[in-house]
């Protein structure tokens, strides 16, 4: 990951690289203003000192040997050095180091002596005793830089902490721009619905407004097309029972063995079409009515429909249904919605149960959560299908079996409506084989969403 890649990928990096470049600028400035001021302050301090020495300085107590005490009494009022030395009138520069010239004037003065820069104050006492009183002048800068120093750090030092409550701050206003992520990603499944802006940014509104647009045309899209495919699954139920009556009609004429096997071969291919349009019209309602509210149905019951209906179809197969258990259970939820549930997962299990199959029903307590199983012992489905069997009109390809496509789907927006999970499993998880369908509802509160999706398709 380069950098550039760094923030492109998080406008929190994008911001905390922002703020700590300022926070640097600005310790920087201040350092720099503190370095400044206090190399101001300091070169007022040393001319106050060698001022002040010079003017307590007694001439008479100057003796050729008398500016190690001098130097002694000055360190006591400075960090570093304060030099008093004696200029010699009769000579050029003095003998001793450093060389001053002894023509210096007096007062506050600067001088570099081979390249080291001096603070001096020079004072005539009388025609034979002039002395000067200096200081290395980079003695003061290095009390300005150690400022400056000083104070940079204290600067940066509210860096971490900035960034810190940086990220608190970006976290607690991005919850709102998730929340609406969220909104977008559940209007896919459960309505396309405006984004509430109240709690946006003033910035972000702009955005939220265009996404709003887009959704609007989007519902109205779908909203659309829901009405073309209940309204075709209506004309379609009205011509299908019209040509069952013809064909009704027909088998019971007298009809050649040739004749009568092409009947049932029609009445069949008719019965496919009702199952089709019939579950069109479910998928149509379900899309198009609110969640429905919650009361107490018992699941054995529902169990019990389910296989009173599916018994022809179970039997053309010689597959047996099995209910495992005999605690009944209610739970909080639409008995339409639950009796489509099942019933669609049956009749998914049926179709994909080879000839003398096993097909499991229960439902079980887990920990707080409610569980309706359905289990076969079919072929299973690979995990790379699982992400598209819930989608309308989805087939695994090379199943070989026939079906509309649309019983899983509908089975997911019940899940959905009724604010549960479901989930899928192999039966057998070593040989891969079979396939295992639990429909999970909360005791105390239903879930959104779907986990592990997958199943074989209708």
């Amino acid at each position: 990951m380069n950098f550039r890649f760094f923030l492109i990928q998080s406008l929190h990096h994008q911001l905390a690289i922002c703020l700590s470049a300022i926070i640097l600028l600005i310790a920087l400035v201040t350092a720099y203003m503190s370095y400044s001021a206090e190399l101001e302050n300091a070169l007022e301090a040393q001319n106050h000192h060698l001022t002040h020495i010079a003017q307590s300085l007694d001439p008479k107590s100057i003796t050729e040997d008398s500016s190690e005490v001098l130097k002694k009494v000055a360190r006591e009022q400075l960090d570093d050095k304060i030099i008093v030395q004696q200029l010699d009138p009769n000579r050029v520069f003095q003998r001793a180091e450093p060389y001053l010239p002894t023509n210096l004037s007096d007062g506050l003065q600067a001088l570099t002596i081979h390249g080291t820069p001096f603070r001096m104050y020079v004072k005539t006492f009388s025609p034979e005793i002039k002395l000067a009183i200096f200081q290395k002048a980079n003695f003061i800068h290095k009390i300005a830089f150690r400022e400056a120093i000083r104070t940079f750090l204290s600067v940066l030092a509210a860096l971490p902490f900035s960034i810190f409550f940086l990220y608190v701050f970006i976290k607690g206003r991005f919850k709102t721009i998730k929340q609406m992520a969220n909104d977008v990603r559940d209007s896919v499944e459960k309505g396309v619905k405006p984004i509430v802006d109240t709690q946006v940014p003033e910035e972000v509104r702009p955005f939220v407004y265009s996404v709003n647009q887009v959704l609007v045309k989007v519902s109205n899209t779908i909203s659309a097309q829901r009405r073309f495919v209940a309204d075709a699954a209506h004309e379609l139920r009205s011509s299908l029972a019209s040509v069952m009556i013809q064909v009704d009609h027909l088998d019971s004429e007298e009809l050649s063995e040739v004749s009568k096997r092409k009947v049932i071969s029609l009445k069949a291919r008719i019965k496919r079409a009702s199952d089709f349009q019939n579950q069109l019209i479910t998928y149509a309602r379900l899309h198009d009515s609110d969640q429905p509210k919650g009361k107490s149905v018992a699941v054995l019951s529902i169990f019990r429909r389910v296989i009173e209906d599916m018994i022809p179809l179970a039997e053309e197969k010689n597959i047996k249904i099995s209910v495992i258990g005999y605690d009944d259970i209610l739970i909080d939820v639409s008995e339409l919605d639950l009796l489509l549930l099942v019933k669609n997962l049956v009749d998914n299990a049926i179709r994909f149960t080879p000839q003398n199959g096993k097909i499991k029903l229960s439902i079980f307590y887990w920990y707080g959560q409610y569980i309706i199983e359905v289990s076969d012992n079919g072929p299973g489905i690979a995990e790379t299908e699982r992400e598209k069997v819930f989608e309308p009109y989805y087939r695994i390809p090379g199943n070989g079996q026939t079906g509309t496509g649309l019983g899983l789907s509908i089975v997911k927006n019940i899940v959905i409506r009724n604010r549960a999970n479901i989930q899928i499993k192999y039966t057998d998880e070593v040989a891969k084989t079979g396939l295992t369908v639990w429909v999970i509802f909360s005791a105390s509160e239903h879930f959104d969403g779907v986990m592990n999706k997958g199943h074989l398709t209708s």
